[in-house]
């Protein structure tokens, strides 16, 4: 959760719980009473029906009303910041996302939107015969995929979550374009374990990882080195 989100639900709870608590102990008032002064003391309204009776119990109200504005000032800004930057665009257009990826059959997953990534996503949305998700992990090039419109996960895609999230037991392929090695080794292993009949692609670099790749379970090894080779 957004650091910002947490401090404005919790900053007011906070002060109304301090406040009543300092008016109980300081003032000896009553629960009922010690939340009608907070909340009047905090609002600024101040009815003075009920006040503070001591010095220190006036020490507890000034700083409780200095608190009171700073979080009602902060939280204007976090409103204007919320509206401004377009962050419940966000929230709405995550949401969006997650209905969608819900409704996704017979899809591919393309893991790593890297160059070659990039290529995969941009012919299969170019064929029109194919619906795409792509996994990405690197936050820039996550914003990079929002401008294209294509669908994408924020995320490890060696993370069984993950791959559930893509929909993956849906998916009719994936294609795993990672320059790690490692990675598209743990990708497909964990893949094939989730759905048997996957169709799968992935990308190597040397005939030894290639090798592998096909014993865990891989359709289809691509070297883009070789084919530059070549």
């Amino acid at each position: 959760m957004n650091k910002k989100f947490l401090f404005f639900i919790t900053g007011p709870i906070i002060l109304i719980i301090t406040g009543v608590f300092g008016f109980h102990f300081v003032e000896n008032l009553s629960f009922l009473d010690s939340i009608y002064l907070t909340s009047a003391t905090i609002t600024t309204v101040g009815y003075g029906d009920i006040h503070p009776t001591s010095a220190r119990s006036e020490i507890f109200s000034l700083f409780l009303m200095f608190g009171g504005v700073g979080i009602f000032t902060y939280s204007l800004a976090f409103i204007t910041n919320f509206i401004v930057e377009g962050e419940l665009k966000n929230i709405y257009g995550g949401r969006k996302m997650e209905a969608s990826l819900k409704k996704l059959k017979n899809h591919y997953i393309i893991c790593g939107y890297g160059n070659v990534g990039e290529r995969i996503a941009k012919r299969l949305r170019e064929s029109k015969k194919f619906d795409i998700v792509v996994i990405e992990k690197n936050k820039q090039t996550c914003d990079k995929i929002k401008l294209t419109n294509i669908p994408y996960i924020e995320g490890d895609a060696t993370d069984e979550k993950i791959l559930t999230e893509a929909g993956i037991t849906n998916a009719k392929g994936l294609v795993t374009s990672i320059l790690d090695d490692a990675e598209n080794v743990y990708i497909v292993i964990t893949a094939r374990s989730m759905n048997p009949n996957l169709h799968i692609v992935a990308r190597g670099s040397s005939d030894k990882v290639k090798e592998k790749l096909y014993r865990i379970g891989a359709n289809r090894v691509i070297m883009p080195d070789d084919i530059g080779a070549r």
